[in-house]
């Protein structure tokens, strides 16, 4: 039934379902700071920016014929072994594609990636191998599927449920541009494909000043060594901006000024250099803001100023929440936002 019927008629609906409507509506509305308008219409699977890099990756998929047609006979392999009951003769069964599934093109392609030698047995005693097989590049189906399992790894860090995942946003953009950069020993249908997936992360990924601040908030990317001077400035400013409109900062008030003595912790050796395999969340992050941090000497610098400067250290067991907690007592009202 269309939303207006219920809007329109008198309708019972039960506490359970309402409850998980309104926990499905508040959770992707806060990951990336959308309004609640936007369920009221197809905008409601635009609101989460994993569900936006999986419209990359359709798009994609759909503008790349070799691609599209490997995709196809993929899933049409999968059906096969599903329909003659034959993914028990294998030491992964293969998935099923499913369109409104995030990363399903993923998981089918690395499932047959995986077993493709059992696969190519099982056809060949079973005759069936140039129906199938005619039209899977193992090559290719191993490239494609390396490419998206980025994707992948991003929109599960995206889609956390009890952590806040709008600062993961910006470095996992970063990251995604980085791979996508084409190799000269690329295969030419790759290197198609990296630049149209580059093209539809550019036009579909929804970015406001809101993922700037929120990266500026967590302490491995406040940095922000990629933007210039000026832009920090702004970052800056636009946060001040956001305290007073909270109202955690009164707006002819200054961010008060203290100078507690802050014991930050100090790695005890300089972080490695980021592998471009580094799927993890700090690895990411790391990688996004090539830490190199300044001293904070100035007694007169208000509480955003000092944060940005400060040498600051989160370890892995802690979540951005934990840490801003811990910390509270030295950036008040940074804290609370």
């Amino acid at each position: 039934m269309p939303i207006d019927y219920y809007i329109n008629k008198i309708a019972t609906v039960s506490s359970d379902d309402k409850r998980v409507a309104t926990l499905a509506c508040s959770k992707y509305c806060a990951f990336d700071m959308r309004s609640f308008n936007s369920v009221h219409s197809d905008g409601f699977k635009q609101i989460c920016q994993g569900h936006c890099w999986n419209l990359v990756i359709q798009h994609s998929i759909g503008e790349c014929s070799k691609i599209n047609t490997l995709v196809t006979a993929s899933a049409e392999l999968a059906t096969h072994f599903k329909r003659c009951k034959l993914n028990h003769l294998l030491s992964i069964r293969l998935k099923q594609h499913c369109e409104t599934r995030w990363n399903s093109v993923y998981d089918i392609l690395n499932s047959i990636d995986i077993s493709f030698k059992e696969i190519e047995e099982i056809l060949l005693q079973r005759k069936a191998y140039p129906v199938y097989l005619i039209k899977i590049d193992w090559m290719l189906l191993n490239n494609v599927s390396e490419i998206l399992s980025f994707f992948k790894k991003a929109s599960e860090q995206l889609s956390a449920d009890q952590e806040p995942t709008l600062h993961l946003v910006l470095p996992w953009i970063n990251k995604l541009k980085i791979f996508r950069q084409i190799k000269a020993d690329d295969l030419a249908v790759i290197k198609q494909f990296k630049s149209i997936l580059l093209k539809f992360i550019n036009e579909k990924t929804w970015l406001t000043q809101l993922h700037d601040i929120s990266t500026f908030l967590h302490p491995i990317t406040k940095n922000l060594s990629s933007y210039s001077q000026y832009e920090k400035s702004n970052i800056h400013k636009a946060t001040r901006r956001m305290l007073k409109t909270l109202n955690i900062l009164e707006e002819n008030q200054e961010i008060q000024q203290i100078d507690p003595i802050i014991h930050t912790a100090k790695p005890k050796k300089k972080p490695k250099k980021m592998r471009k395999d580094d799927y993890s969340q700090e690895g990411v992050m790391l990688e996004f803001a090539i830490a190199s941090q300044d001293d904070s000497s100035e007694n007169d610098e208000d509480e955003i100023e000092r944060y940005a400067k400060a040498k600051l250290v989160i370890s892995n067991e802690e979540s951005v929440l934990q840490w801003w907690k811990k910390w509270s007592i030295h950036y008040p009202t940074l804290s609370v936002l």
